[in-house]
């Protein structure tokens, strides 16, 4: 499956009408993302085609454009990728947010262009299969916007309305020739690795990281238990020893503190590799529920744009989750799922192949509807279809608390847990 909606050279983007542009990116829009692009969306390309038309008139014409590339393994979509070559011979991708706002305004209703392209940067650095090949250069064009009228903190290529020659004089700067076939292709069939980066980088955070995660789950003064310890280095130590096709079946009620144990698990996992071959992924998280793993995201990201890219979700109905498609693309050596009981049984069939050791978090009282089936007669049966060996554990259904009388932590939780089976998203 391609990782983008269309290639053109900037020769080709050059000589075709902006009408035939815009058709022929809708249709690929939809055949890569199995939806019809919105007027919102068709509207920002109509108006930002023949924009760049006055830009990219003096780029070498073998340059290619990526339009609406697509993170592996996730929805995220850059709107614009430019690839060349440095004046040193560096394969160097432009990451491009375009923007169409006419006034400041708009940053309330929308996501910050420059939160956006470095979380496109970030993630292609931490886990692209060809970030150590690759330059990425973050760079933001407001192109009905006057100069001055947003702040930009960390993004220095900023280019607002009308400044084509300014952008145009950049763009040939650091992209001046066209980059070699095989450095094409390694990007744009580019695959989801963890990098030596992002693990040297979790590693260096790790303490901050667990209390900001701890935080933000408002677990104020949570110790785990001695049996959740147990869990930790049992789950670990099978990591460590290479074992293969073995889940971990944990059962817990709200207020066990199932979902900070995920985290912490999913910390200590990544956090001693300093040495991986290329190409091995180590661990990842996956949710089904928006307003917890957005909330992860944000603490991880405070560290390091694209550090978050260790949290997926198993399930996005559009077969972009981790226990969704082809369960031999994107295997790692430990694969941890919160909430499981709102998996279906082809979630359930697919994930259990998606690591070497597989943990999954699950309480089959909270399932909510029909379409949910993680309950524990179906991942044992599924498991022993599959051969995978299954060892059960209980997460205690007290935890330990420090500092802070339980019956107000454990009342924290316990609307935590409400407020997500009410409000998923």
């Amino acid at each position: 499956m391609k990782n983008y909606a269309l290639v053109l050279t900037v020769s080709e983007f050059l000589q075709k009408s902006d009408n035939d542009i815009f058709r022929d990116l809708e249709k690929s829009f939809s055949a890569l993302t199995g939806e019809k692009m919105n007027t919102q969306q068709a509207f920002a390309w109509k108006e930002a085609i023949p924009e760049l038309k006055n830009v990219l008139k003096d780029l070498d014409k073998n340059i290619p454009m990526v339009f609406e590339y697509m993170l592996p393994m996730s929805s995220e979509r850059i709107d614009l990728v430019l690839i060349g070559n440095s004046t040193y011979g560096k394969p160097t991708a432009i990451i491009l947010e375009l923007k169409g706002w006419r006034d400041s305004e708009k940053i309330f209703e929308y996501q910050s262009p420059e939160y956006q392209v470095l979380n496109y940067v970030g993630k292609l650095k931490f886990s692209h299969s060809a970030s150590d090949l690759y330059n990425f250069i973050p760079c933001i064009w407001l192109y009905n916007m006057s100069p001055g009228r947003l702040d930009f903190r960390k993004v220095e290529n900023v280019f607002w309305r009308a400044e084509y020659e300014r952008f145009g004089n950049f763009l040939t700067s650091k992209i001046p020739r066209p980059p070699k076939k095989q450095d094409i292709e390694a990007f744009l069939n580019g695959y989801y690795t963890q990098t030596q980066r992002l693990l040297e980088a979790i590693s260096q955070n790790f303490e901050s990281l667990r209390r900001g995660s701890l935080d933000a789950l408002c677990e104020v003064g949570f110790a785990p238990s001695e049996e959740q310890l147990q869990i930790i280095e049992e789950v670990i130590q099978s990591v460590k020893n290479g074992e293969k096709k073995i889940c971990y079946l944990i059962e817990g009620q709200p207020g066990s503190g199932k979902t900070y144990l995920a985290i912490l698990l999913l910390l200590e996992a990544l956090k001693d590799y300093k040495n991986v071959p290329k190409g091995q992924n180590i661990a990842v998280l996956c949710y089904r529920n928006n307003r917890l793993i957005n909330t992860l995201r944000k603490i991880f990201n405070q560290h390091e744009n694209g550090l978050d890219t260790v949290f997926k979700y198993f399930s996005t109905g559009r077969n972009q989750g981790l226990a969704e498609n082809n369960p031999s693309v994107g295997h790692f050596k430990l694969v941890i799922f919160d909430e499981a009981q709102r998996m279906s049984k082809e979630n359930i069939r697919i994930g259990l192949q998606r690591g070497d050791v597989v943990v999954v978090f699950y309480d089959e009282r909270q399932i909510l509807n029909l379409e949910e089936e993680g309950t524990r007669e179906n991942f044992l049966s599924i498991a022993r279809e599959l051969g995978v060996k299954v060892v059960e554990k209980n997460c205690a259904e007290y935890i330990e608390f420090k500092e802070v009388k339980d019956i107000t932590i454990s009342l924290k939780l316990c609307l935590i847990n409400l407020r997500s089976l009410l409000f998923p998203n």
